[in-house]
C-alpha cells in the first residue's frame, strides 16, 4: 500500500524551498507514495504550474491571509483529518499552523531547516517548533552541513543533512560566453549586490571587455541600476528577469558570484556548480559548503569591495584554469539523489 505524503508550504513562489520541493516531486517514486501538497497562500509562479498538472499530485490552495485567519485554520484542520497522511515534510512557517494535528495524531513529521536556523524563522515560530522538537513530535532535515550544526546547537538536537539538489538543462552544443560573471539572486540587501557591482566597476575600468550579468527581482533594482550608472558601467551590466531561460544565462557566463551575508544551501550555487562554473562567493558557511577556496572558486570577506574585485580578476585572467576544476564537480548535487534522500528518511 502507499504512504501518503503531505508537503506543507507557504506558497510556490520562486524561492529555495519551493524548488528544493520541486526536485522532491519530480523525481519521487509515485508507485511508493500518494502526494499532497499544501499550499498557505494562493500564489504560484509559472515555472512551477506544472504541479498543478501533475495528476499524480493533489494540490490543495489554503486561502491564507497575512493576518490572524481562523478560517484557515479550520480549512487546514479539516484538509488534514480528510487527506489522513502517513508522513508530513514540512517547510519555512507551515510547521507552526500543524502542531496541534501532529501532536494530536503523532504523524511522523520532518521539518526542513533551509537556512540559518536562527534566522529562518520568526521567533514565535522557532519558540513552538523548539516545543514539538522537545516533545518528540518533529524532526529536523538540514540543508547542508552548516546548517545542521547550526541547527544542533540552537536546538540541542540530532539533525538530518540532505544536501539540496537541483536540475538543469545542458545544451549540447558549446554556448558563447558573453558575460563575465552572472549573479542570480532577489534584489534586497541581503545579497550585497551593491558590492558585486562596486567590485565589477573595479575591474571594468582596466578590462573593457568584462561584462556582468545579474538576474532577479526585488525592491532594490533601480537603485542597482543607478548605482552601476554613476560609476560608469552601466552599459556593461545587464539585469534580467529570472522568468526567462535562467539555465541559458549560466551557459552564457563564465563566472558564478555569490556575496551574500547569509545562505543556507544556496540553489544557484548548485546550479553553477552543475553548469561548470567556477564561483566567487562571501566567505560564509551556507558557501563553504560548496565552494573549495582555491579548487573550484574562491571565498572572499563579507562586504569587501576591494577583495571581491581582485578575486574577480583572478578568476577571469585563469578562466580556463579554474573551469578545468569547476567542471569535476558537475552532477555531484543532483535533485534525483536528493529525491531520494528524503523518500528514504520518510519511510524509515
Amino acid at each position: 500500500m502507499k504512504e501518503k505524503l503531505l508537503i506543507c508550504l507557504p506558497s510556490l513562489e520562486v524561492g529555495g524551498s519551493t524548488t528544493v520541493v520541486e526536485g522532491m516531486l519530480k523525481h519521487l517514486d509515485y508507485e511508493r507514495f500518494d502526494v499532497a501538497v499544501a499550499v498557505f497562500f494562493d500564489r504560484i509562479a509559472d515555472r512551477y504550474r506544472w504541479i498543478e498538472r501533475d495528476g499524480r499530485i493533489k494540490v490543495a490552495y489554503l486561502h491564507k491571509t497575512k493576518t490572524i485567519d481562523p478560517a484557515f485554520q479550520r480549512r487546514l484542520n479539516r484538509f488534514l483529518k480528510e487527506w489522513k497522511p502517513d508522513v508530513i515534510s514540512s517547510h519555512l512557517t507551515t510547521t507552526y499552523y500543524i502542531r496541534g494535528y501532529v501532536r494530536k495524531t503523532h504523524t511522523p513529521t520532518f521539518h526542513t531547516v533551509h537556512a540559518e536556523p536562527s534566522k529562518d524563522l520568526p521567533s514565535l515560530y522557532r519558540f513552538f517548533l523548539n516545543g514539538m522538537i522537545r516533545r518528540g513530535d518533529i524532526r529536523l532535515v538540514a540543508c547542508s552541513n552548516s546548517i545542521r550544526e547550526a541547527a544542533r546547537t540552537l536546538y540541542k538536537v540530532d539533525v538530518r543533512c540532505i544536501d539540496n539538489g537541483v536540475d538543469v538543462s545542458i545544451p549540447g552544443t558549446k554556448t558563447e560566453k558573453k558575460y563575465s560573471f552572472l549573479c542570480v539572486a532577489r534584489f534586497c540587501e541581503l545579497k550585497n549586490i551593491d558590492i558585486l557591482i562596486r567590485a565589477f566597476a573595479h575591474v571594468h575600468a582596466t578590462n573593457n571587455d568584462s561584462s556582468l550579468a545579474v538576474c532577479g527581482t526585488g525592491p532594490l533594482v533601480d537603485s542597482y541600476r543607478e548605482l552601476a550608472d554613476s560609476l560608469g558601467c552601466l552599459d556593461a551590466v545587464r539585469f534580467f528577469d529570472p522568468r526567462q531561460n535562467v539555465d541559458e544565462l549560466y551557459e552564457q557566463s563564465r563566472v558564478y558570484c555569490l556575496l551574500s551575508d547569509r545562505e543556507g544551501g544556496p540553489i544557484t550555487v548548485l546550479e553553477a556548480i552543475a553548469h561548470g562554473l567556477p564561483i566567487l562567493g562571501s566567505d560564509i558557511p551556507g558557501i563553504r559548503n560548496y565552494v573549495r577556496q582555491g579548487e573550484n572558486g574562491l571565498l572572499v570577506p563579507v562586504k569587501d569591495v576591494d577583495a571581491t574585485a581582485e578575486a574577480m580578476v583572478a578568476l577571469l585572467n585563469e578562466y580556463d584554469r579554474w573551469r578545468g576544476c569547476a567542471e569535476r564537480l558537475r552532477g555531484r548535487y543532483t535533485a534525483e539523489a536528493m529525491s531520494r534522500n528524503y523518500q528514504e528518511l520518510f519511510q524509515s
